[in-house]
């Protein structure tokens, strides 16, 4: 199971949860994409990650 596989049975057993994903592959991103999952991509800073969690738990509060 791919990262993307589980984090859509994640999403569709529990639709509110917020889900980030994190990758260091742009190859593998350019051939299959997030899926409309937000995404950090690696290398990344720790403000950076914060700022990307915070975006992530807002939309999700706000019902998006």
């Amino acid at each position: 199971m791919t990262g993307i596989e589980l984090a859509q049975q994640v999403r569709q057993r529990f639709p509110q949860m917020p889900i980030l994903l994190i990758r260091g592959y742009s190859d593998v991103l350019a051939e299959v994409g997030t899926h409309g999952f937000d995404l950090v991509q690696r290398p990344y800073a720790a403000d950076a990650l914060l700022s990307n969690i915070r975006q992530v738990l807002a939309a999700r509060k706000a019902g998006n």
